[in-house]
Order: structure tokens, then sequence, then C-alpha cells
């Protein structure tokens, strides 16, 4: 199960520096079991994230895996 929370952002608007999202997820309906958070920029067209960090944890899909946790 994949659970998105599209945000689209101008990229030429970037700034350096720090920046900061904050968002409340409603994850009642998820299952009990393991869960993988992930994060991925993907263009609006397709869902494929295109944009490389320079940070540890990319998978085979393209998206950086940050920490996973279980749902009881």
């Amino acid at each position: 199960m994949k659970i998105e929370n599209k945000k689209y952002w101008a990229g030429e608007k970037w700034m350096p520096g720090e920046n900061w999202i904050e968002e409340t997820l409603d994850l009642s309906f998820i299952s009990p079991g393991k869960v993988e958070v992930s994060l991925g920029i993907v263009p609006k067209t397709i869902n494929i994230p295109k944009i490389r960090f320079a940070i540890n944890g990319l998978n085979r899909d393209g998206w950086y895996v940050l920490s996973e946790f279980a749902v009881t």
C-alpha cells in the first residue's frame, strides 16, 4: 500500500538552506504491519522520483527510505 502526500513546488523558486514541511496525515486506515516512510521528488506527470539527494537510503525504485515503524 502506498500513501502519498503530494505537494507541488516550483523548483526554480527553491532557495539554499533548510526548508521544513509539516503535515499531519490520517493513517487510521492502515492495517497492522510494517510501514516504510520514503521520500522522493517526482514530476507532476509521472510517479517516478527524478531528483537524487545527497543522502543514504536510495532504493531500486528511486525512493529514499527514511524510516519504518510497526502498526499494531
